[in-house]
């Protein structure tokens, strides 16, 4: 009479930590990968080819014109954004920190270079690669620490780059009328906000999705050193105990030191991957 009893998956010593590591590595490259994903499909909507003439192709995306009034008036800031901040003691000493922020203006229609106009929603945007001025430093508010305020404006004939969700043409009600063209507006995407740009956000999601993809990958290439150098053993004992029906998993012995390398590999990860996303927010 044969006594041997049929064993679960769990029941192969060093299951729950290789299992918790392995799955740990494969969720970073997987949450990487559609990140990655996500930021180059947005660097394709903002460098795809327009045909002239052509209407803009509707949702999210980034266009490129020049910035004009409504009111057709010849020049006069668009909408301005200012930044207060103080003084702050910090680990590397005193730095400027915000501490407002306030967006100011209204809408504004953008003259796409293949010829169309759009009507920009631009209350709370969101202003970078402008220049910025400040009339300097000064005590105010009841702080003993410094304060100053930046300012960054788009102007009437500036060229513009804005990243929103385009409304589709039936959407449109009307809007905005100059030299007898109906305006689409473009909006801010839930949760966020229209960004107007001196320069085509393309190259900082390029870097994101570069920074993602690295992190991705040396995950992925964590997990199979992992696997290839110190994990063998157990694999090879998952698999035979697949293959006999759970027999014979008391012949493997796992040794709790392989948690160590696991741990490194899983810290590297962490590294290479905050580093990189740090790369990638400089460029944005």
């Amino acid at each position: 009479m044969n006594d041997a009893t049929t064993s679960g998956p769990f029941d192969l010593p060093g299951m729950i930590p290789v299992a918790s590591f392995t799955l740990g590595l494969l969720a970073i490259f997987l949450v990487a990968s559609w990140f990655a994903a996500w930021y180059d499909e947005r660097t394709r909507r903002a460098t795809a080819a327009i045909r002239e003439g052509a209407l803009l192709p509707s949702g999210f995306g980034s266009f490129f014109g020049v910035a004009r009034a409504l009111d057709d008036r010849a020049a006069g800031e668009l909408v301005k954004l200012t930044r207060s901040q103080v003084i702050k003691q910090g680990v590397e000493g005193p730095r400027w920190a915000d501490y407002d922020r306030t967006v100011t203006g209204g809408n504004f229609a953008l003259v796409h270079e293949g010829g169309e106009e759009i009507e920009v929603d631009a209350h709370d945007a969101v202003i970078e690669g402008f220049p910025e001025t400040s009339s300097g430093a000064y005590q105010g508010g009841g702080s003993a620490m410094p304060q100053r305020e930046l300012h960054a404006a788009v102007n009437v004939g500036d060229a513009v780059w804005v990243t929103g969700v385009l409304a589709r043409p039936k959407d449109n009600r009307g809007g905005a009328y100059r030299s007898g063209i109906s305006r689409r507006k473009l909006r801010a995407p839930k949760r966020g906000r229209v960004m107007l740009s001196a320069m085509s956000p393309a190259i900082g999601w390029r870097a994101r999705a570069r920074s993602h993809k690295i992190g991705g990958y040396s995950a992925l290439a964590a997990l199979v050193a992992l696997h290839a150098a110190f994990f063998r053993g157990f694999d090879v004992a998952l698999v035979k105990s697949r293959l006999n029906d759970g027999m014979g998993i008391a012949t493997y012995k796992f040794h709790p030191m392989l948690i160590v390398p696991a741990a490194i590999a899983v810290v590297v990860v962490a590294i290479i991957y905050g580093r990189e996303l740090t790369r990638g927010r400089d460029h944005i």
